[in-house]
């Protein structure tokens, strides 16, 4: 390309940037922006919240399991006596 034609090209490239706008948003964009954005934040909150409330229930289930299991057949059975027992429930033998 010749020195000529590289001014041609800049010229004609600096040309084309003379008629540009700054990019406006629309007015409530900031708003509705920060609301999307409280949301989110918001629903993070909730799902870490689930998170950990499940987690919760099976450390407490794998516990009860485990008791369960590793106790003695008569201890079972007095254990399940007694939970009903607590809880007003009609039992059958075990």
């Amino acid at each position: 390309m010749k020195t000529s034609d590289t001014h041609k090209e800049i010229e004609l490239t600096l040309n084309s940037l003379d008629d540009l706008e700054k990019a406006k948003a629309p007015d409530d964009f900031l708003e509705s922006l920060t609301n999307k954005m409280i949301f989110r934040k918001e629903q993070r909150l909730w799902v870490n919240r689930t998170k950990y409330a499940i987690a919760g229930m099976l450390v407490f289930t794998i516990v009860n399991v485990a008791l369960l299991v590793n106790s003695k057949t008569s201890q079972r059975k007095e254990m399940i006596r007694s939970v009903a027992k607590e809880w007003n429930l009609k039992t059958e033998e075990y």
